[in-house]
């Protein structure tokens, strides 16, 4: 099927069959990357950053600018919507605990500040 691909660039197949070869062509350029052990290792990547800033700010008593490093590498290696919801879920645990005033996302931007995703960052 991808021999026919070839034709795509040269206008010779329709439209329709046009779309079909690129798609074939992407998912045959990149479909290595998107493997399931690339995945894993992508969110073992990302929930290790996390976990050291966060025990960073455990350790620090909440210090942004101490864990200003391990911020970076979180959200380096995490997405925004996974950062946005790691940082919701640490606000609301640190609300139960009395850390916080409360479990509202509203003011949890300013804790967050060096992860770079506060409640509204897609």
């Amino acid at each position: 099927r991808l021999h026919r691909c070839e034709e795509v660039a040269t206008g010779q197949l329709p439209v329709s069959c046009r779309f079909s070869c690129t798609m074939s062509l992407l998912l045959y350029s990149f479909g290595p990357m998107l493997t399931s052990s690339s995945r894993a290792s992508s969110r073992r990547v990302c929930y290790e950053s996390k976990d050291t800033f966060f025990q960073c700010l455990d350790k620090s008593k909440n210090d942004t600018e101490v864990c200003e490093a391990q911020a970076k590498d979180y959200s380096a290696n995490c997405s925004a919507s996974w950062v946005r919801y790691f940082n919701e879920q640490r606000w609301k645990a640190l609300a139960l605990k009395g850390e916080v005033k409360s479990a509202s996302t509203k003011n949890m931007g300013s804790h967050f500040e060096g992860a770079g995703a506060g409640p509204t960052k897609a």
